[in-house]
């Protein structure tokens, strides 16, 4: 809480605000958001197809690499609970106009885009976006997934190889697996998946790299506000960590 009305009414003052013990406002918030975002996905093809008769294979990939990235963070919820969005951000009217309006009609612009302006794209280029997808998607949830594995119980046997140093706090810093590649990998996976759903788009037009652009732009400031913090927060050890991590995002540049 700021102590301004107005900022706090922007910004949130409750980081977990809840409806009696079970009903988490947020979680209602960021998953009504996706569950939105898949149904303009849908709703956006099925046009397509009225008006066409068909849906080109452009179309057809970014649409279904959207949906599995939606149904991959619902069904995964609990990978990503330690996020900072999660546990740092409060519900104000910035959060929720974000995931009312932004996440379902902001980030569905390359689906849009090919449902209007018909691209062609080579096999070759299918499997290689395809496999660019995959391995964001992969890098993504596995690194959020070895987070919230070694928060909840660091002497897991799956995680008997990772290394990690410890802070002033009580908590341990990972120094090897995917936290030791960079420093924030689960960025550098939505970062990939987001340009590689928009790849189909092709190059004549820079509308529909907007969200691509756009996540690049926010990742970047939400890392390195969140180093700042992580400075503060663990002291001697984050500095530690840094001279053994020494990338944020993108190896050997960021």
């Amino acid at each position: 809480m700021n102590g301004y009305q107005y900022y706090d009414f922007f910004v949130g003052r409750e980081v977990h605000p809840r409806i009696g013990k079970m009903f988490d406002i947020k979680l209602f918030v960021l998953n009504a958001g996706m569950i939105s975002w898949a149904v303009v996905d849908v709703c956006l093809v099925f046009k397509s197809f009225m008006d066409k008769g068909c849906v080109n294979y452009p179309l057809a990939l970014t649409a279904v690499f959207q949906l599995i990235y939606i149904i991959n963070y619902l069904w995964h919820a609990e990978y990503f609970l330690s996020s900072t969005t999660i546990q740092y951000e409060g519900v104000g009217y910035q959060l929720i106009i974000v995931f009312f309006t932004l996440t379902p009609f902001f980030y569905c612009i390359p689906v849009l885009y090919l449902v209007n302006y018909r691209q062609y794209v080579s096999n070759y280029c299918i499997f290689g976006i395809a496999a660019l997808y995959s391995l964001g998607l992969y890098i993504y949830t596995q690194s959020n997934r070895e987070k919230y594995m070694f928060r909840r119980n660091a002497h897991d046997r799956s995680l008997i190889n990772l290394e990690s140093i410890p802070s002033l706090n009580g908590k341990r810093l990972l120094i090897s697996g995917w936290w030791g590649f960079v420093r924030h990998p689960n960025k550098l996976g939505d970062i990939i998946i987001f340009v590689a759903w928009t790849l189909p788009c092709g190059f004549e037009n820079i509308f529909p790299y907007l969200p691509a652009f756009f996540v690049i732009m926010y990742l970047v400031y939400q890392v390195l506000k969140s180093e700042r913090k992580c400075e503060i927060r663990h002291g001697a050890a984050w500095i530690r960590y840094t001279s053994c991590v020494q990338s944020r995002i993108f190896p050997q540049v960021f």
